[in-house]
């Protein structure tokens, strides 16, 4: 394992907010099984984390929602991540995805057939 010491945790980034942050950003999401990885500095060592979805912000930021366990004992949870920074770095690339226009909605009610 590489030494961490010097290098800092990344730091997570809030959400897209439509009043401060101009037009919604293009978010591309990842299927499961294709789906690129980051490795996040997470107490001091790296964790595989799963790219859910790539946010490009019209400002020109580009952020990274991520699916990580970010201690041995710690469930996994979703953090969102501005890229690039220290403590975050490339473990695999995308074999497949979806591209959206917009932020993703969530899921309408749906009414089940008989």
């Amino acid at each position: 394992m590489s030494d961490t010491g010097s290098i800092p945790e990344p730091v997570p980034a809030r959400p897209w907010r439509r009043d401060t942050d101009g037009p919604e950003p293009k978010v591309t999401t990842y299927l499961p099984g294709g789906a690129p990885a980051l490795e996040v500095l997470s107490q001091r060592a790296w964790r595989r984390a799963t790219v859910v979805s790539r946010q490009a912000w019209a400002a020109g930021r580009v952020l990274h929602q991520v699916r990580v366990r970010p201690s041995d004992t710690a469930p996994e949870t979703f953090c969102l991540f501005q890229w690039p920074q220290d403590g975050l770095r490339v473990a695999a690339l995308p074999t497949n995805h979806t591209t959206r226009d917009t932020m993703p909605r969530p899921p309408q009610n749906r009414t089940r057939s008989r």
